[in-house]
């Protein structure tokens, strides 16, 4: 009986591990969707094509999971050390290497960025800026179904596409290499971000 009850409990402690193993990968599959489908995005604005983006844009929030797609998209900001998509082609590259906390540091007056760096940087900023439009274009798609107080469909809409219009400005900014546009581009973004961020707060 002992024995029969020890095969019981293994048994469900595999059948456990087997589920949080499917988990795992199925979480995965839907991180690497979200990044792949937000770079055809990022490229397509960046061509100047906002039809195909718009599109690509409903099609990729249509496959993302109803509850935690759209936070899958914005983990994309993180760090690429917390599975963000970074800055730059390669890891550790451009410093700090995270889409939100350089666009913070280029938004700071005291730090901002150099011609030098913006010569330097250029492309990857570049990539970035756009990056974060296509994100913008993606939560445009996903609004709250209903008002909650503040929480309101009309300003998600209104943020959503200031940050889309901010972003595009950002990447036409450091395509330029023009240090004082791509300061001012970063400024007014963070400044819409951080709007939006203190009505749709996460877990809120």
């Amino acid at each position: 009986m002992r024995q029969a009850r020890l095969w019981l409990a293994g048994a469900a402690l595999l059948g456990l591990g087997w589920v949080i193993i499917q988990t795992n990968s199925s979480r995965a599959g839907e991180d690497k969707a979200a990044k792949d489908g937000i770079l055809k995005i990022a490229k397509a604005l960046q061509k100047g094509d906002s039809a195909e983006a718009t599109k690509l844009a409903a099609a990729l929030a249509k496959k993302l999971d109803p509850d935690e797609g759209l936070h899958d998209v914005m983990h994309l900001f993180k760090p690429r050390s917390k599975k963000g998509l970074g800055v730059g082609a390669k890891p550790g590259e451009i410093l700090p290497d995270g889409i939100e906390l350089k666009l913070l540091k280029l938004a700071d007056p005291k730090q901002g960025i150099s011609a030098a760096a913006v010569k330097k940087e250029g492309p990857a900023l570049e990539e970035m800026g756009f990056v974060m439009a296509a994100i913008a274009e993606v939560a445009m798609q996903k609004p709250p179904s209903k008002d909650s107080g503040k929480k309101t469909k009309r300003d998600w809409m209104t943020w959503s596409k200031e940050m889309r219009d901010g972003a595009i400005k950002l990447g036409e900014a450091a395509r330029a290499q023009s240090a004082p546009e791509v300061k001012s581009a970063a400024a007014k973004l963070n400044d819409s971000c951080a709007n939006c961020h203190a009505v749709f707060k996460p877990g809120t």
